[in-house]
Order: structure tokens, then C-alpha cells, then sequence
């Protein structure tokens, strides 16, 4: 599904426990690739490398201040961005850690997201969901996301 939330209208205040950190190109590509094969740790998703990474950090929608990790405490926990692609603002790969889930962190962190959006006067931003993914999904709507359409992915198998 593909979700969309308008930055314009007030969120929730959020009291923030967790340390969060722009994301630095040519230095934090491993623990980039830690983290996200962390969260995306199924058989859907294959891992990925420090040159994946890099070949993100060079395409056109990639947008180098809108990425961040969030920390607990010392211990990164969680990594997200917003991305460009034809002309809609996108929150990409994000998620938090499998152990660190159920305590509020997620939405804390999408809320961070949000506010980087409006620091980033972008009015708009979308989220694509799996729609086996009912947890994610229902996080994505508490914060205020809508549901604007369902999106079908092909294989080529």
C-alpha cells in the first residue's frame, strides 16, 4: 500500500528518549548495511553491501541531509530517509532494530522523520507498506498516515 501524510497539519508532541545522527557518506556505510539487514532480515528482502550504498548515495532521488540513525543511548537502533523520485517525497528504509520493537521507538523515530520533513518545508511525504505487514501499517496510521492506494510489485522469476 502506499501512504501518504500531509506535514502541513500538527502531529502528536513527542517527548524524545532516543539520540539521532545525519547520516555521513564515505564513513557510515557498514553500520548503514548493519542495521537495515538487521530490520530486513527475511527472505524477501537479500542483504545488502557498502556498495550498495554507495550506488544509492549517487542516484538523483537520493537526498544526502535527510538521513538519519536513530541511537539508544550509544547503540544505533534504527535507520530511515527521506528520498525524492519522481517528484514525491518518500520515507525509504526505514525501521528499527527486532529487539528493540514494541517499546514506542518506531514511532518516535517516524515522528523525527516527520519533523524533518517540515524543518525541510516538505508539505508531503509517502510510505510504501507491505500489505502482509499489518504492524508497520498500523504504526504508519497512528501516526497519521492515509491510505492512498494499493501498489502491485511484479517478479520476474
Amino acid at each position: 500500500f502506499l501512504l501518504s501524510l500531509d506535514t502541513r497539519y500538527p502531529i502528536e508532541k513527542v517527548d524524545y528518549k532516543l539520540k539521532y545522527k545525519k547520516f555521513k557518506i564515505n564513513e557510515d556505510e557498514r553500520l548503514r548495511c548493519k542495521i537495515q539487514n538487521g530490520v530486513f532480515r527475511n527472505h524477501v528482502r537479500a542483504p545488502i553491501t557498502p556498495s550498495d550504498i554507495r550506488y544509492d548515495e549517487k542516484q538523483k532521488y537520493y537526498l544526502k541531509d535527510l538521513c538519519i540513525f536513530a541511537f539508544l543511548k550509544d547503540n544505533p537502533i534504527g535507520y530511515g530517509q527521506i528520498i525524492f523520485d519522481r517528484g514525491v517525497y518518500f520515507i525509504v528504509n526505514f525501521g528499527v532494530l527486532y529487539e528493540e520493537r514494541g517499546k514506542g521507538y518506531g514511532k518516535e523515530f517516524l515522528n523525527k522523520l516527520i519533523d524533518l520533513a517540515k524543518e525541510n518545508n516538505i508539505k508531503e511525504v509517502n510510505i510504501r507498506v507491505d500489505s502482509s505487514n499489518k504492524i508497520a501499517r498500523n504504526l504508519y496510521e497512528r501516526v497519521g498516515f492515509d491510505e492512498e492506494c494499493s501498489v502491485s510489485t511484479w517478479v520476474w522469476e
